[in-house]
């Protein structure tokens, strides 16, 4: 095995690993998690776990203009 061959190697049980103890995970498709609530997927659209998300495309809100707490509705 050359050198680079032997570095991508490494690369790749670095990236598992990493991986693994720090629940960083991809199915391939840009989807990804920081195993703490950070995701997006891989077109834009992310969240923090906190309520923050943008569509990509300007659209951002703090998560917060969209709840009304104390809200009730009667019929």
């Amino acid at each position: 095995m050359n050198g680079l061959g032997a570095w991508a190697v490494f690369q790749v049980i670095f990236f598992y690993c990493r991986s693994w103890f720090d629940g960083l995970t991809t199915n391939g498709e840009g989807l990804t998690t920081n195993g703490k609530g950070l995701t997006t997927n891989g077109k834009g659209l992310t969240t923090n776990g906190k309520g923050l998300t943008t569509n990509g495309e300007g659209l951002t809100t703090s998560g917060r203009a969209h709840h009304k707490r104390g809200a009730r509705t009667t019929s």
